[in-house]
């Protein structure tokens, strides 16, 4: 077993990705000892080291997981902490974290800014907080982010929305300790680089010196597009600069032995401290502290254990930041440097200097975005191909733009000439890399949408990856074939079961629903919201975790902008085969008329007995609106359907009223159905008793905004479909709800669970 610490590190992010509860992981930490201890015939002091920390991380881990239960928060009592990270300011709003003295935990507090307001808020001032704690939203729907679990792999349990008088400073003795000291040598060098560099400058220096992420995000989009966000956060790069700054300088004093590596580790370590201590700065400082040791003690450093260990270090002290993006992506792209990266470089190279240096910074990035490609797929559901071409001249400008903004800081106390000097170049850096940036994120072909990796695919494209590398010697190769033979096979199979699959999306005061059957997929409405993109944070990336860019069909109910601009914005993502719209148009059709006719796309009218065949045994047919009737609103002229698929029966109402429901049962005999979509949010103007006792269905699901001020649904609703035994469920209390028919059998899920409220 040649790499223990690697295998550590592997089982530790599998056992907290795989295992929620306290027990399975203080079992899996006394198999894990066992099974190392069985494998490792001759124990090395670094082999029992890794049989060490497998179980020290589970049992961490386990009492992360075992803590005694949340202290009951009084939402009348004010609460007093210490804040213990570094404040920033984005987006009209101010955040910081705070440590509660009463709770022994971390909170989330966020400040809402009005313009011009100031953030005056430092690193170790202590606090009371008169504004209430709340647990943070978890994953609402498919493929939407995680605001809890983000948190929770920083520590922080609670969050708290405040405004500025809801703040009190609580005033200390002045007893400046070590901390004090750095953090006000930050303050001033932030100080420095806001009065001598531009607003552009600014920004982008405080984030390739100190990780800030207060850039705006129509900037940061910019260079994500272009493919070089990844420069905006402190990482090896960065490290590695200021590393190979050190030595220079050290060599030059002809430092030597402890004392280096002691100077080296405290500077960088220092520097760590600086930026957050965010899972990038640590992995980074981490390895370079560990090759200097192995420099001291003369012997050589394996990266891929060198890694490992510090991830099994970073996982000891924060187990759940193995869920962050930051850690994934900063260890991904490591092990994808000395995994894939070394072998390549070692096949491929040019005789020319310069020619081989530039060629080796475009094989870097490009191994690093191949090996992360399924990563970012899941995560982000895009990926900019040029990047690599791009950093070719990004990368060496910004490490130009570090060293003028260190050599502009250091000259401030002594020559304000030069340091303005230093700030002019480091202005033209900032401004030449933001051109090539935005020139290059202006041509959308550069940056790909792409829908997320399922699972097999996943496995598949690492194990040919490994393949490709050369990692399968002859005698793995029947193993080999075998396992990609398993997985093609489970990646054809799994997308055409015959199962059904409906699912409400959480979209807040509007309607989205998707149907996914066989391999179709169809959308009913997008929702819609003044300030939120719904068609790109909900609709886009729920059908993107589904592993497709492109749907069979998108039915829009009607007009209302609840229901179609969600759709409207939905639309630059993805593809629909037909599009099917009310035949009564009374308004808000215009753009997707304008779309249709753009993208050359079918359009249907669907009027009341119109029936789209999806095969044999499914079908979607319409029950209103009645084109011999006039209607002078857009709720009564709803696209209302009947979807069977079997003995499975579901109705989508849109936003339908009693009279309208009154009109389709005098016209048709509706029996029962399994699952109502009920009109209109809930509201008391539609889903009389009398459309109930019709169709009785057995499960009834509510679209609605939380705190919404229409009050929706109505209290009568719900007590009508509670009386007729119906389950009733609701996006404000459940998040999005996802209903499954296999063989039958139906079962249901949603996202939200009541302990949650």
């Amino acid at each position: 077993m040649n790499r223990p610490i690697l295998y550590a590190f592997v089982l530790a992010i599998l056992v907290m990705v795989a295992c929620e509860s306290a027990g399975w992981q203080m079992g899996l930490s006394v198999v894990a000892g066992l099974v190392l201890s069985l494998l490792l015939r001759q124990a090395s002091l670094v082999q029992i080291a890794a049989i060490v920390v497998v179980p020290l991380f589970l049992i961490g881990a386990w009492i992360v997981q075992a803590e005694n239960p949340r202290v009951p928060i009084d939402e009348t009592k004010a609460v007093e902490g210490e804040i213990c990270d570094f404040p920033l300011v984005k987006n009209g709003s101010g955040q910081m974290t705070a440590r509660i003295d009463s709770l022994q935990e971390k909170v989330r507090v966020i400040v809402f800014l009005e313009e011009g307001e100031s953030f005056p808020y430092e690193y170790g001032q202590r606090l009371v907080l008169h504004s209430p704690l709340t647990i943070p939203d978890g994953k609402r729907n498919p493929g939407g982010f995680d605001y809890r679990r983000y948190l929770k792999g920083s520590g922080i349990r609670y969050v708290s929305y405040a405004q500025g008088e809801q703040i009190e400073v609580v005033p200390v003795q002045p007893s400046p300790s070590m901390v004090d000291r750095l953090v006000a040598f930050r303050s001033r060098i932030i100080e420095i680089l806001q009065e001598g560099g531009s607003r552009e400058t600014f920004a982008f220096s405080k984030a390739i010196l100190f990780g800030e992420k207060s850039m705006e995000e129509s900037k940061r989009e910019i260079y994500t597009k272009s493919g070089i966000a990844h420069l905006l956060a402190v990482s090896g790069m960065h490290v590695g600069f200021l590393y190979a700054l050190l030595i220079f300088g050290i060599g030059k004093l002809n430092i030597k032995g402890l004392s280096r590596w002691l100077i080296l580790a405290l500077i960088l370590s220092t520097y760590a401290f600086l930026c957050g201590c965010s899972a990038s700065v640590v992995r980074a400082v981490g390895v370079a502290v560990l090759r200097e040791a192995s420099i001291l003690l003369n012997k050589p450093m394996d990266s891929v254990h060198a890694l490992s260990l510090v991830g099994l270090v970073n996982l000891c002290v924060m187990p759940y930041a193995v869920f962050q993006e930051s850690f994934i992506l900063s260890y991904g792209a490591s092990f994808a440097i000395v995994i894939f990266y070394a072998v390549f470089s070692r096949k491929i190279s040019f005789q020319r200097k310069y020619g081989d240096k530039i060629f080796k910074t475009f094989l870097l990035s490009l191994v690093i975005q191949a090996a992360l490609f399924p990563v970012m797929s899941i995560l982000f559901q895009g990926v900019s191909w040029i990047g690599p071409l791009v950093n070719i001249l990004a990368v060496p400008l910004v490490g130009l733009t570090m060293l003028v903004l260190i050599l502009a800081v250091l000259c401030v106390p002594f020559f304000s000439t030069g340091s303005r000097l230093f700030f002019f170049a480091a202005d033209v850096c900032v401004k030449t890399l933001e051109w090539l940036a935005e020139n290059i994120s202006q041509q959308s072909f550069f940056y790909w949408n792409v829908a997320s990796m399922q699972m097999g695919e996943v496995l598949l494209f690492y194990l040919i990856c490994f393949l490709a590398a050369g990692y399968f010697t002859i005698r793995w190769m029947k193993w080999v074939k075998l396992s990609i033979g398993v997985i093609l096979l489970f990646s054809l199979v799994y997308p055409f079961r015959p199962d059904l699959k409906i699912t409400m999306l959480d979209v807040g005061q509007g309607d989205s629903m998707l149907i996914e059957y066989k391999s179709q997929m169809y959308v009913i409405d997008g929702g819609g919201h003044y300030r939120k993109n719904m068609g790109e944070e909900v609709v886009k990336k729920a059908v993107y975790s589904k592993g497709r860019t492109r749907v069979d069909g998108i039915f829009v109910t009607h007009g209302h902008e609840d229901h179609v601009k969600g759709i409207e914005e939905a639309l630059q993502y993805i593809k629909p085969r037909e599009i099917y719209i009310s035949a009564v148009e009374v308004e808000g059709f215009e753009k997707i008329r304008q779309y249709v006719r753009e993208a050359n796309v079918r359009l249907y009218e669907m009027k009341a007995y119109d029936k789209i065949q999806l095969d044999g045994q499914t079908s979607f047919t319409v029950l209103s609106p009645f084109l011999e009737d006039g209607y002078t609103n857009s709720n009564s002229a709803s696209l209302v359907g009947l979807f069977e698929c079997g003995d499975f029966r579901m109705l989508t109402t849109g936003d339908m009223e009693s009279k309208d429901e009154e009109k389709i049962l005098s016209k048709k005999n509706l029996s029962e159905v399994a699952v109502l979509k009920v009109a209109h949010h809930g509201s008391n103007s539609s889903t009389s008793e009398e459309w109930l006792q019709a169709c009785r269905p057995k499960l009834a699901l509510i679209s609605v905004g939380q705190n919404n001020p229409f009050s929706h649904p109505a209290q009568e609703t719900v007590a009508n479909l509670e009386n007729i035994g119906a389950g009733v469920f609701r996006t404000d209390l459940h998040g999005a709800i996802e209903i499954t028919v296999n063989r039958r059998e139906l079962s249901l899920f949603h996202y939200v669970e009541e302990q949650d409220k």
